[in-house]
């Protein structure tokens, strides 16, 4: 109040002498303050920048305080009040505070730099908003005397700041940044600028930027200035021009690429020549002597490579600036490998990298063959000189730039046949394989560090090796797979001899670890140069491979192949014939090694890591090679069909030899879920395959893996494992007729299916709390159920992906008589194939009703163990999300009737001691479960969202079921549970989603219910972030159509538009959500007009301002249509850019 009446009696002096003790107390360390005086500071200071018309106290400050700190608040303030009133000021008012502030930068030299920087922002902010009212020269003129500023030393730098801020202001053209503004005119705005003041400015830099030459020396001394320049050229190299595309076309060109492309106008043609290039490439070289200067050299020099667009008048006018920036290039990569500086190699490899991303195959073909190859080679130096540098040096440390690097080689080898000569770049390719093979293999043939001196090398490295190297390996396979004559035969031979090497050492108990390391990345970069697919279900065989195969089909012998496996698998130092069958050998020959190795006791001298590593590439190889289906190739090699295709000998002999290495590892590796996991990895890969899981279950060996399943017998060391083993098992039936189908899950899940169904039972189910062995027994039963349902699913993704395609020819449909009907079409033969797996997914449903019901039980005593209550719901989520679009009427309202028990049951029991239990680093376990039961509402709601083939007459007991689960799940979700954004997000997604669907339900739901609802969205829309507003603004405008009969529901809907206009008013709401919050309040006007004239005037009445009462009745009432209309999309659309002008006028009214 006192501060009040200081600025209301206007008495200046006493009102400083407030704000700059509250400045002093901001700008002191927090330990110097108490909190209730730093508390008081924050809302003087708050107060004082929401004051209206704060201009005269601001200057007046501005010229008696001389505190840095305050004058920072003044300019932020007058900033602030000019965005939100700029509709009641003059013209003189503008201009007057344009030239105050900018006058008193000029004659107080000594400004602090963020007080400066803010000054002229604020200026900057004035010139753009006046540039489309004043004349047409009015911002070139203004340009021209920022120009001038630049020509005296005493004004250089204030013309150097105000040139960066009118290039920061005038380059945003996003509504969500400038939410004062239209997007309109923001680009209007934008567009002047570029057409003649943005040039204007950058000659001015580029002739200060030319000056180097003459000022090398105080270079270190005038940093500061170097620095301006230097941003200041980047900036303008980083405009992104509207003027040459559409400005929605310009958005969709740069959309993917981490940098704006430059697309400067004809008039820019300078930027083309030598001296600019060259310009640029000195400056690089010249401020060696600082890592700042440099970095912003460098980033001016990736800009210019993206030159694009109108400057250019034809190709070869292209292609010339191609030219003149490679021979740059050149000169710079062989500057940095001479100096060995890591800034120029991770500076020149973004270069290099935006140069291939701007230019085609076309470009480069067109440009001299010599300076190509000499910048291949060049580019080859710097690949091979960071590698040995990651690898020697700190591998972190320069990882980076081979990622950078990398991302180039891949861009090349994708363009690679289209180049002319090409011979060079697969040389060069080679050359980079070969460094890359040398940086992961152990002295003396490689460079790596001996890590001989580690006790063990733990089995979570290999799976980082495969996450954090990924792309590298992917792009290095790539490479490979360019000269597989040569890289294949390096990679085998370096595998057999490492191979025989472990056996050796292993049978003497000698030291392997650097032996270890060296295989694991020879399996990882042999399984990705065979094999360049790694999503299972879209393997492949790479196109270079069967090229390569095609040119070697005289090369290979069926009895060769034969005689190898019977005499040399196991003791082979070397693999003579085609060098792709060489490279799976050599993987199976490591196979066998370690097969030995273990069956003669030596496990405790073995890597789990390695033998997890040729499991996991095996899966791969195998989803490849291994019988593949011919229909997704234009052509296979008979080398492959004829030794790995359907009818070879030694393609099932394959599948059994695979099969025996996933025993072994599941036996010899007890406890190593990774090795586990890998090993059923691969058994998913051969069931998934039709012809594969027909030899497996004829396979005696899977028919003892099974026994021993069945009979408990069979360790599984973690829920991964055990969901891969019954998603592997039914996977393999499902290629069965459905006629054998009872009788499989008989014999699969029979035994473990009672046994479950007993413990869940009366009164067994009680005694689970107090019975770690029995809990255990179920939880693992549940989780082989739920990969059963995953594995399921997986086949029908296979048949929409088309890899389970039926050729016509070798399926018939069987006759009422039992015999062989004609063959069906192919389509009928798919057709008849998803039916199948349909079939099974219903069978496995009924399998489980028993156990479901007996979750429920399960749960009402056990709810307060996280790890049940986790399985049971993702179990629960799992057969939701899996087969509810697959099961019948009658299965889904079993389904339903379970999931509301189970919902009920959680719901009564959630407030029991215990149940929330959080403790150090566990995550909150009512919050998990909480997620969970959001999630299976969430899927049970797709079967009326998805599901076309509903009946005639319409079944509401979908939303029924949603409904209730709701009201029971609301009551235990508060405002801390909400804190956490996956739950929040999934709470009011789900929200959303029913209020659309079933807004017409909703809004006739129980008074408690919709009360329920409908709180909830209110406080999303005070507490969270802006996805969950969006969520807000869909569901009420979905609700107010079907919000007619109810006058309640209407009311408490016109509170959501009143909070959301007040939202818009205090500059609160994103611009970014105008669009979805238009929409909302259409929706409602149109529908609930009387309620809306009741917000507005509530809204009105509210303000103590009579000139704001006035703009605020005239915004909101000019948003109501002459008449009520429906809510039609081409309405929505017209009232959409009305709403947008709404909340331009009212932005920062109401305070």
């Amino acid at each position: 109040n006192e501060y009040k009446s200081y600025l209301s009696s206007r008495n200046m002096e006493q009102c400083m002498k407030q704000l700059v003790e509250a400045s002093r107390v901001m700008s002191s360390p927090a330990s110097q303050q108490t909190g209730d005086t730093r508390k008081a500071a924050e809302k003087l200071l708050l107060e004082f920048k929401q004051s209206e018309k704060p201009y005269q106290i601001c200057t007046y400050i501005l010229e008696n305080s001389g505190d840095s700190y305050l004058y920072f608040v003044a300019c932020s303030t007058i900033k602030e009040a000019l965005m939100r009133e700029w509709n009641l000021l003059t013209d003189d008012d503008k201009d007057g505070m344009r030239d105050y502030l900018l006058n008193f930068c000029n004659t107080h030299q000594h400004l602090s730099g963020y007080v400066l920087r803010q000054m002229l922002h604020v200026v900057a902010l004035v010139v753009k908003r006046t540039t489309l009212t004043k004349a047409q020269d009015y911002l070139s003129c203004f340009v021209d005397n920022v120009c001038g500023l630049l020509e005296s030393p005493n004004t250089i730098m204030l013309g150097l700041e105000l040139c960066s801020s009118l290039i920061d202001e005038f380059t945003i053209a996003d509504k969500t940044l400038l939410p004062y503004m239209s997007y309109r005119h923001n680009l209007d705005c934008k567009e002047a600028m570029e057409d003649a003041p943005l040039f204007k400015i950058f000659i001015k830099i580029v002739q200060l930027a030319s000056g180097i030459r003459t000022r090398v020396p105080t270079i270190k001394n005038d940093k500061s200035y170097w620095i301006k320049v230097m941003t200041i050229l980047h900036s303008i190299l980083s405009w992104d021009f509207t003027v040459v595309l559409s400005k929605r076309l310009a958005q969709i060109s740069n959309m993917t690429l981490p940098v704006v492309n430059l697309r400067p106008p004809a008039k820019w043609a300078m930027l083309k020549e030598h001296p600019i290039i060259n310009l640029l490439g000195e400056l690089y070289l010249i401020f060696e002597i600082d890592e700042d200067l440099q970095h912003l050299a460098r980033l001016c020099l990736v800009q210019l490579g993206t030159l694009q667009g109108a400057i250019f008048t034809d190709q070869e006018d292209r292609v010339g600036f191609l030219q003149r920036y490679l021979g740059v290039m050149v000169k710079l990569i062989s500057r940095a490998i001479t100096i060995e500086s890591r800034v120029q190699d991770h500076g020149l490899s973004l270069a290099v990298r935006q140069l291939l991303w701007s230019y085609t195959s076309y470009d480069i073909n067109s440009i001299d063959t010599k300076l190509w190859e000499e910048f291949i080679r060049s580019l080859t130096e710097l690949t091979i000189h960071v590698l040995r540098h990651s690898t020697l040096e700190d591998e972190g440390s320069t990882q980076d730039v081979v990622d950078v690097l990398f991302d180039s080689w891949f861009n090349l080898v994708g363009q690679a046949d289209d180049l002319v000569p090409n011979n060079i770049l697969d040389e060069c390719m080679l050359k980079v394989v070969e460094c890359y093979v040398q940086c992961h293999m152990a002295p003396p043939i490689g460079i790596r560090n001996d890590t001989s001196d580690m006790e063990e090398i733990d089995i979570d490295t290999e799976e980082d090796d495969r996450v954090r190297y990924r792309d590298q390996l992917h792009i290095v396979g790539a490479l490979a797979r360019r000269n597989l004559g040569m890289t294949l035969p390096l990679l085998t031979r370096l595998l057999l001899q490492r191979a025989a090497a472990i056996r050796e050492r292993v049978e003497n108990q000698e030291e392997c670890m650097p032996l270890f390391e060296d295989i694991h990345w020879l399996v990882l970069l042999v399984g990705y140069t065979i094999s360049d697919s790694w999503t299972e279900g879209t393997a492949s065989i790479p196109s270079h491979v069967t090229d390569y195969l095609a040119r070697l089909e005289d090369s290979f012998s069926v009895e060769a192949i034969q005689r190898f496996i019977s005499e040399e698998l196991g003791q082979c130092n070397e693999f003579k014939g085609n060098h792709v069958h060489g490279a799976i050998f050599g993987l199976l020959e490591l196979a066998v090694i370690y097969q030995d190795l273990l069956s003669k006791g030596a496990c405790h001298f073995l890597s789990p890591q390695i033998y997890s590593s040729l499991m996991w590439v095996l899966a791969r190889v195998s989803a490849s090679y291994l019988m593949p289906k011919e229909h997704r190739y234009a052509y296979i090699p008979s080398s492959i069909l004829l030794i790995l295709g359907e009818e070879s000998l030694v393609g099932r002999w394959l599948v059994e030899f695979l099969l025996e290495k996933v025993i072994s590892g599941l036996v010899f590796f007890v406890g190593e879920s990774t090795v586990a996991s890998d090993c059923l990895t691969l058994l998913q890969c051969l069931s998934r395959n039709s012809k594969i899981s027909t030899i497996l279950l004829q396979n005696n060996n899977f028919k003892k893996l099974l026994e021993q399943f069945t009979s408990g017998a069979l360790n599984l060391p973690s829920t991964e494992c055990r969901r891969l083993f019954g998603g592997s098992l039914i996977t393999a039936m499902s290629h069965l007729p459905c006629s054998d189908h009872p009788d499989f899950l008989e014999k699969a899940f029979g035994r473990v299916r009672e046994m479950t169904i007993r413990q869940l039972s009366e009164p067994t189910v009680r005694e689970v709390s107090s019975s770690p062995h029995t809990t255990n027994q179920i939880l693992a039963a549940l989780d082989t159920f739920h990969g059963v349902t995953t594995g399921l699913v997986t086949k029908v993704v296979d048949f929409v992906l088309g890899d389970e395609k039926t050729e016509s020819s070798t399926c018939q449909t069987p006759t009422p008589s039992g015999g062989a009907s004609a063959p069906l079409s192919a389509d009928g033969a798919n057709y008849q194939y998803l039916a199948r797996v349909e079939h099974l997914l219903r069978s496995v449903f009924d399998m489980l009703v028993p156990i479901l019901e007996g979750c429920v039980e399960l749960m009402r005593y056990a709810q307060d163990q996280a790890p049940i209550t986790r399985t049971v719901l993702e179990l629960f989520c799992c057969i939701s999300d899996s087969v509810i679009l697959h099961i019948d009427k009658n299965q889904t309202h079993k389904l339903y009737d379970i999931c509301y028990k189970l919902l009920k049951c959680y719901s009564e029991n959630s407030h029991r001691p215990g149940i929330i239990s959080l403790e150090v680093g566990v995550e909150d376990a009512k919050y998990d479960s909480m997620l969970l039961c959001l999630r299976l509402l969430s899927h049970l709601c797709s079967k009326d969202f998805l599901n076309f083939d509903m009946p005639d007459e319409y079944d509401d007991s979908t939303s029924k079921i949603v409904l209730i689960g709701l009201d029971k799940l609301v009551s235990h979700i508060d405002l801390d549970l909400l804190k956490f954004p996956k739950l929040s997000n999934e709470f009011f997604k789900l929200i959303t989603f029913i209020c659309e669907v079933y807004a017409e339900k909703v809004s006739n739901f129980p008074e408690t219910g919709v009360d329920q609802i409908l709180n909830m969205l209110q406080v999303g829309l005070n507490n969270y972030n802006e996805d969950i507003t969006f969520y807000i603004f869909n569901a009420v405008s979905a609700l107010s159509v079907y919000s007619t009969n109810n006058l309640i529901f209407r009311k408490k809907l016109g509170q959501i538009i009143k909070h959301t206009i007040k939202l818009i008013s205090q500059q609160e709401l994103s611009a970014e959500l105008y669009d979805p919050a238009a929409d909302m309040v259409f929706s409602f006007i149109c529908k609930c007009r009387e309620e809306y004239v009741s917000v507005v005037n509530e809204i009105v009445s509210e303000q103590s301002d009579p000139t704001v009462r006035e703009c605020l009745r005239t915004a909101l009432s000019a948003l109501m249509p002459n008449t009520n209309t429906e809510v039609t999309r081409k309405d929505k659309s017209q009232f959409s850019k009305i709403f947008e002008n709404f909340a331009i006028n009212v932005y920062g009214v109401c305070r």
